[in-house]
């Protein structure tokens, strides 16, 4: 009932916040994006895409700036929770698969994508040859500086300047509060990706190992530089994880390695700490990138760090 009545309040903020009016704002502006390229603007941008960071529009409260987002945004839970109308705005495609045509259709002015994988990056090339100026956002290297920074980016682009401070400020808070209380336990957590045998490498610039180091976590993996490595069965049971975290792009689940007789005897398993992610795409772009770190956090020490509704009302919807 409580979750009902929020639900409902949700839905009442959502429809006021996304009303609000801008002057337009002529002049030139000059930036650098978060992948270091100059980008000029002749003025704030009136018909934007945003193909990558959706939630930053809610954030930055710019939604009438806005034309269309990708149509991953569609199905993402934590818009839907913000916007429940968001499946009304115009498919262009995604990252994986740009619609070139319904993009110009739409007259942008602006496109705001990621672009590191190099499919989406190929993508973002032939959206430059549309003669549409692209703003690259991303490229996350140190939480919560980086975030911020991102957030200081589309505030001077988009006239939101007191926004993005305000947004940033209530993060910056939060990763505060999470640091001081963070306990050195370094429990053992092993994070797979496509398979169970194939893991996340304890490198220092992936954000699922920096969230779980920040929430008492230690990634456990071989020596390696790359994102992902492949170990063998035998391998993990011989490191014996406490905390067995499986990505949400797993095609497999908690139950697959609980049942898995080669890792019976895995203490994840025997503890019952074999845990799936839940679905938040590009996390680590986002400013609710705090809701996957408390995730973290409660399955290593057993309390949530942050609130989720509140969260939701200090980012987006206050």
């Amino acid at each position: 009932m409580k979750w009902t009545y929020f639900s409902i309040f949700l839905l009442i903020v959502a429809l006021s916040c996304c009303a609000q009016k801008f002057e337009d704002k002529k002049g030139v502006i000059e930036i650098a994006d978060m992948a270091g390229n100059r980008i000029v603007l002749n003025e704030t941008p009136k018909r934007a895409i945003f193909l990558s960071g959706e939630s930053w529009v809610y954030a930055l409260k710019i939604k009438e700036r806005v034309v269309a987002f990708s149509d991953l945004a569609k199905k993402n839970p934590v818009i839907l929770k913000i916007d429940p109308d968001v499946e009304e705005m115009p498919s262009v495609g995604d990252m994986n698969r740009i619609n070139e045509e319904a993009i110009l259709a739409l007259k942008p002015d602006l496109i705001v994508l990621w672009d590191e994988p190099p499919g989406y990056k190929q993508n973002a090339k032939k959206l430059e040859k549309l003669g549409i100026p692209v703003v690259r956002i991303g490229y996350i290297n140190k939480y919560p500086e980086d975030i911020c920074r991102q957030a200081e980016l589309l505030g001077k682009i988009f006239d939101a300047g007191d926004r993005a401070e305000k947004v940033c400020g209530y993060i910056e808070e939060k990763w505060k509060e999470i640091e001081a209380k963070k306990k050195k336990r370094d429990v053992k957590v092993l994070y797979s990706f496509t398979a169970p045998t194939y893991i996340a490498c304890n490198t220092s610039d992936q954000p699922y190992v920096i969230f779980i180091n920040s929430a008492g976590g230690k990634v456990v993996s071989p020596e390696c530089n790359s994102t992902w490595v492949q170990v063998s069965k035998e391998w993990i049971v011989k490191e014996n994880p406490e905390i067995w975290v499986i990505s949400y792009y797993a095609p497999y689940a908690e139950e697959n390695i609980k049942s898995d007789p080669a890792f019976r005897e895995i203490e994840a398993v025997k503890r019952n700490a074999v845990y799936k992610e839940s679905y938040k795409p590009m996390q680590f772009l986002e400013p609710y990138f705090l809701l996957t770190l408390s995730e973290y956090w409660e399955w290593i020490n057993g309390e949530k760090a942050i609130d989720e509704n509140e969260l939701l009302l200090q980012i987006y919807l206050t």
